[in-house]
Parts: C-alpha cells; sequence; structure tokens
C-alpha cells in the first residue's frame, strides 16, 4: 500500500488535500478489497515532552492514542471505486480523495488513515490486515517547496 498527500492552499482558513492511495498486491495469492475506512485527524495537544539529559526538545507523538482519544476531522465509509476490486498477484489499483482542511490554530499537523476490509479470495473467512497511515504537515506555505508526503 502506498499513500501520498499534495496540498494546495485555497485561502488564509483552508487548504485542499489531494490524498492518493494505491494497493498492490505483491503476493502470491489473490484477495479481494470490498471496502475501505478512511479517516483524517487534526490532533491537538502535540506539546514536546522533556528530552533527557539536555537543552533540546523532543517532540513525541502517539500516533495510536491520538487516533483513539480524539474523534476524526473526516470518517468515511467507501465501498465503490476503482481500488475496491479483486487483486490478483501484480495487481495494482488506485485513487484519489479531495479533502477540505481547515487551518486552525495550534492544528498543523494533519493524520490519514486508510483501513482497508480485504479477505483472501480463496477462503473469504480469512481477514487481511491492511491498514496504513501516514502524516504531513497541514498546507504548507507557498514559500516552502511543494513536497510530496508519502507513506508505504
Amino acid at each position: 500500500m502506498q499513500l501520498s498527500v499534495r496540498w494546495l492552499p485555497v485561502d488564509s482558513t483552508k487548504c485542499t488535500a489531494f490524498f492518493h492511495a494505491s494497493v498492490k498486491n505483491i503476493g502470491k495469492r489473490s484477495f479481494d478489497l470490498s471496502g475501505i475506512n478512511l479517516k483524517v485527524w487534526l490532533p491537538s495537544n502535540l506539546g514536546p515532552e522533556e528530552a533527557d539529559g539536555g537543552a533540546g526538545k523532543i517532540v513525541r507523538v502517539d500516533i495510536d492514542r491520538l487516533m483513539r482519544d480524539q474523534e476524526p476531522l473526516y470518517r468515511e465509509k467507501i465501498s465503490q471505486g476503482s481500488i475496491i476490486a479483486h487483486y490478483s498477484p501484480d495487481t495494482t489499483y488506485f485513487e484519489d480523495y479531495i479533502f477540505s482542511i481547515p487551518q486552525l490554530p495550534g492544528r498543523d499537523l494533519a493524520i490519514f488513515e486508510f483501513d482497508a476490509d480485504a479477505t483472501a479470495s480463496l477462503d473469504q473467512t480469512k481477514s487481511i490486515d491492511a491498514t496504513e497511515w501516514m502524516w504531513s504537515p497541514v498546507c504548507p506555505s507557498s514559500t516552502q517547496p511543494q513536497i510530496e508526503q508519502s507513506a508505504d
């Protein structure tokens, strides 16, 4: 699974996030992807914690805790699209999703979660773990180079 996001500023209050998801069967057996749970968070309370032994600060982000304790900005169950398909070995499908993301004070990080409902084609009772997440700065400024953020 490969995820990426690109940003386009709309105005001083919001940006558009172009979220790209690509799924490839790199195995030797087929599987079926029947649905996707797509979530986006703009977490708060990401303050630095004291680093051991010095003046530096380390920002520790417990993604699992954030995703558990805070409601997502977007939560979408997707059951149709080109990515919802049967995946033979070496087959790839992708889909793009567009979000309007507000620029909120103290919330300059976006977390995207892509949780796919997949089962082995020969044994529909066998579930396949297919969850991936990524983070990205919210709407990098126009003075910064537009770098595509991605996660594999």
